[in-house]
């Protein structure tokens, strides 16, 4: 018996289309086979490790123990921690070591393993306050640069807490991307520190101009009335002269 080879298992499915009015097929039809004959070359020059980790992030339990394993164990430890979490320190995933990079890539596992559900609400409130004090500074910054340069470093803390968020619920791809002043790690550490310095520094800008301002109003509405005070004095004088020459 011969094996047929997979171009000719499709091309039956192909002459069915040929009758087809290209009018009457919907766009989003001619879209999704656009993207499906587009994604065919691209997955090709995908490395094996790559497309393992695409595949494992559709469906983790292809591969529990090895593309699917950090996965599986992430969802385990957050699950695990219910409303009000196991306790601090106390987690069973990160004591016993079953939860990998639990103290970079995941380390919101921990979190939500160990505080519950409230602590992981808290943490995502206070990034979220953070993400709204940024944007109140780029909006008030005091030149163009100074607001693209806020509204960068809120983009960079943005990306970063939805993918690693994002990657510990299996909602995103799992890549090695730390979590903003949770994750172990110096230099990233160092790099939030800096932004938030170039941060303080454009806030402090924008507070001072707010301050100067009122002063140089009240200097400017100073000038304008001895200015009507000189005006005043000097009609009063000119009226007065032309009595003067009248009598």
């Amino acid at each position: 018996t011969t094996k047929r080879k997979p171009g000719k298992r499709a091309l039956p499915f192909l002459e069915g289309l040929l009758p087809i009015d290209p009018a009457r097929v919907p766009s989003e039809l001619i879209a999704g086979a656009t993207l499906g004959a587009l994604a065919i070359p691209l997955w090709q020059r995908l490395a094996p490790y790559q497309q393992n980790r695409l595949l494992t992030f559709l469906n983790p339990e292809i591969d529990p123990r090895a593309a699917g394993y950090h996965a599986i164990q992430s969802r385990v430890a957050i699950g695990s921690g219910g409303w009000f979490g196991q306790g601090f320190t106390d987690g069973p995933q990160k004591r016993l070591a079953f939860l990998p990079a639990q103290h970079t890539d995941f380390i919101f596992s921990v979190v939500g393993e160990e505080l519950g559900f409230l602590g992981v609400l808290a943490a995502l409130m206070l990034f979220l306050m953070l993400f709204l004090v940024l944007l109140r500074i780029a909006r008030r910054a005091t030149d163009p640069f100074a607001s693209l340069v806020v509204f960068g470093i809120l983009a960079l803390f943005f990306t970063h807490v939805f993918e690693n968020v994002g990657m510990t619920v299996n909602l995103m791809p799992i890549t090695g991307i730390p979590l903003p002043f949770f994750s172990y790690g110096g230099s990233f550490f160092l790099v939030c520190c800096m932004s938030v310095g170039l941060v303080l520094r454009a806030a402090w800008d924008a507070r001072r101009r707010d301050f100067e301002l009122p002063v140089h109003y009240r200097r400017q509405g100073q000038l304008a009335d001895r200015a009507r005070t000189a005006a005043r004095r000097f009609l009063a004088r000119e009226g007065a002269g032309e009595l003067a020459g009248t009598e």
